[in-house]
């Protein structure tokens, strides 16, 4: 099985001198904005490393967004790594909603969620 899926695998690579034969056209193109999305799977993973960012464990999450267009499908990761665990807060907050029941320790002293977030006035115009 695994021969198959190495076949399978080396069938999908292109050649210098090949042709575009696939223009995207299955995927849903999102315009800006903010939209609501469902999280249909979660992988646990390891990144590679880079020149920035030591190798480590990984969440890759795939979201779903019905557009009008069809449902568009994002894929995205998220490096359990200190310097970017603060996304792995915000993403939270975002997807359960729930910013009463959050904290974090800093200096061993919980400290709710709501007392880090601020609020940011946009400018008018």
């Amino acid at each position: 099985m695994a021969d198959n899926k190495y076949q399978n695998s080396q069938d999908m690579c292109m050649d210098w001198d090949d042709e575009i034969q696939n223009d995207g056209q299955e995927f849903v193109i999102l315009p800006e904005g903010d939209y609501n999305f469902t999280v249909t799977d979660f992988e646990r993973g390891r990144f590679p490393g880079s020149a920035k960012i030591p190798a480590c464990n990984k969440a890759s999450l795939t979201l779903q967004v019905k557009t009008d267009d069809g449902l568009a499908m994002i894929r995205t990761d998220l490096l359990l790594y200190r310097t970017l665990e603060w996304r792995i807060l915000r993403r939270y907050v975002e997807l359960t909603g729930d910013s009463e029941n959050v904290s974090v320790i800093r200096g061993g002293e919980r400290i709710p969620y709501s007392a880090l977030v601020k609020d940011v006035e946009r400018p008018e115009g």
